[in-house]
């Protein structure tokens, strides 16, 4: 299942993160390399796989 930038938000509410990230957070963070989470685009949208966000997620838990 494929995540929709402006989806990020709604999937990581979805989840129990009640502060997930905005599409505009989202392209900031992969500009400053924060957000390293493998996409497909399709024209100017990027596309997330639902796992690689909760891999990516779970990296970031490891760390705090």
């Amino acid at each position: 299942m494929f995540v929709h930038i402006r989806q990020v938000k709604t999937f990581m509410k979805n989840i129990g993160i009640p502060r997930g990230f905005e599409q505009g957070t989202v392209n900031r963070k992969i500009k400053r390399g924060e957000f390293d989470v493998p996409y497909i685009k399709i024209g100017l949208d990027r596309y997330f796989k639902d796992s690689d966000i909760l891999k990516w997620l779970e990296e970031q838990s490891k760390d705090g």
